[in-house]
């Protein structure tokens, strides 16, 4: 299944290059085109607290969860959130998951990991601004975001709201590390 592409801005954008990973990324892409080395760097740690994440969540997640991991990078929350997903499946649940980042080339890694792990009826991976999300309200029934709000100006439980309804089922789960 290809990526989905939402235009960030009208604006043309540049050339294209092919990374050691086989993965073809815009130039005007910058994490994107680190997106391996970002991966082998920080995967150990962020992978960590992704599983975590999910783990210390699951009792809040309904049947048939509808799970958007905000930012998701090359997958750090968004493979346990598929992994877990699937095994809901087995069971008869209909779970899924999307992962969005602004980045198309963090975009086709997550998507290629997510390929390695679980089946496309499960997930899809989008590019998306994570400050201009394209879905409608109550789509999801969870919002993750794991460092990415670090990055931005926005209030985390309310660029949750615009994908889920607190008020109903949804919830925000977002870590924040903080050196004081």
């Amino acid at each position: 299944m290809p990526t989905k592409v939402v235009p960030l801005s009208s604006k043309e954008k540049g050339g294209t290059m092919r990374s050691t990973d086989g993965i073809t990324r815009s130039t005007d892409d910058p994490w994107g085109a680190d997106s391996s080395t970002y991966d082998r760097m920080f995967s150990p740690l962020t992978g960590y607290i992704g599983r975590a994440t999910i783990a210390i969540t699951e009792t809040r997640l309904p049947v048939g969860a509808r799970i958007l991991d905000i930012a998701c990078g090359s997958g750090a929350l968004l493979i346990p959130a598929i992994e877990r997903a699937m095994h809901k499946r087995k069971a008869g649940g209909l779970d899924k998951v999307v992962g969005c980042d602004f980045s198309p080339g963090m975009v086709a890694l997550a998507r290629a990991k997510a390929e390695r792990v679980g089946d496309s009826e499960v997930f899809d991976c989008e590019v998306h601004d994570g400050q201009a999300l394209g879905f409608d309200d109550q789509s999801f029934d969870a919002a993750f975001f794991l460092f990415w709000y670090l990055l931005v100006r926005e209030s985390p439980e309310r660029l949750a709201r615009s994908c889920a309804n607190p008020q109903e089922r949804g919830r925000v789960r977002h870590n924040l590390l903080d050196g004081s």
